[in-house]
């Protein structure tokens, strides 16, 4: 790989061998050797830039879960060594205890299982630019919370502190050097115009394309079979925002040996809360979602889907909205 020590054999390699010196050896000061100094990290909860807020956030994450572990399940990846430019899709689950205080309260020591998905830039052997999301909404259920209510106490407590809270909307992105590549693969061009269409309510696409007996994982930390019980999970989102711009920001279709056809897509949706659905009553907020998907395809079909949302900050510019 092009800028990348030989030590590492392949981006997946990179990835988990770096996810673990970092984390799972707690070297967090190992982040400097693996961040470029002027990354972009943008979360559901907002954006930052530069190293010290990648080990500041990475250190206020293992002072609530000193146990956690970041279990990588799967890297699907885009890239070559023509231009040293690689583009990596990294899902984890973290099995953790909140033992410690910070933005979830005061430790509860209740066991959590979590996943995040983290879309990251590559090059010379550093992340320059990542999308990262975290399912939130999970652990505050296992800790015993509800999310909105989660949410409110949350901006509620920043504004007592004179802070604006946080959230991530494309009002303060700020634009990278990455441009995103146009993918080909068949497979993957077949899961975006099927998310597409869902969007549309053209739900006899999605019909069409999942197996019935598809498994799911979905946000809140919901496990689900069928694709009846896909449906309900979507049309719950677009039920709550009936005017919904949805766009498949970035997509990568992988054919590897031994393995079924695997699909990465980053997504974002931008509208107006103005349905009941996934996020309570309607508020009249503007909303953005930031997605990400991974799905294993099968004999023309999606046989396995895995669907990220930040629930928590979906709530966080509602709460906002209302004042």
């Amino acid at each position: 790989m092009k800028g990348f020590d030989p030590e590492y054999t392949s981006i997946p390699d990179y990835i988990l061998k770096s996810t673990m010196r970092i984390w799972e050896e707690r070297g967090v000061g190992r982040i400097r050797d693996f961040y470029s100094a002027d990354n972009i990290v943008r979360t559901a909860m907002g954006l930052t830039e530069g190293i010290d807020a990648v080990i500041a956030a990475t250190n206020e994450t293992l002072h609530q879960f000193p146990d956690r572990r970041l279990l990588g399940e799967d890297v699907i990846w885009t890239g070559d060594d023509a231009t040293g430019e690689y583009y990596s899709s990294h899902r984890i689950v973290s099995p953790m205890h909140h033992d410690g205080n910070g933005m979830f309260g005061p430790p509860t020591g209740l066991p959590v299982k979590a996943r995040t998905i983290a879309d990251t830039v590559l090059r010379n052997e550093k992340v320059c630019e990542e999308w990262l999301v975290r399912d939130h909404g999970a652990i505050i259920r296992q800790i015993g919370g509800d999310v909105a209510e989660f949410a409110a106490q949350s901006v509620a407590a920043a504004v007592d502190r004179g802070r604006k809270p946080d959230v991530f909307t494309p009002d303060v992105d700020i634009a990278g050097s990455y441009v995103t590549p146009v993918e080909t693969s068949e497979h993957a061009r077949m899961y975006a115009a099927t998310l597409e269409a869902i969007w549309q309510s053209n739900l006899a696409v999605a019909n069409a394309n999942y197996n019935e007996a598809v498994a799911l994982e979905l946000p809140g930390g919901f496990t689900e079979s069928g694709k009846t019980a896909g449906t309900k999970f979507w049309m719950s989102l677009i039920s709550a925002v009936p005017d919904a711009q949805f766009s498949v920001d970035h997509l990568i279709g992988r054919d590897d040996p031994g393995r079924p056809l695997r699909v990465a897509a980053r997504w974002s949706v931008q509208g107006t809360h103005d349905g009941a659905g996934a996020f309570g009553d309607a508020s009249g907020a503007p909303i953005y979602i930031l997605g990400i998907s991974h799905a294993e395809v099968i004999d023309g079909q999606i046989a396995r889907e895995w669907v990220l949302i930040d629930e928590l900050a979906i709530h966080r510019q509602i709460c906002l909205f209302k004042g």
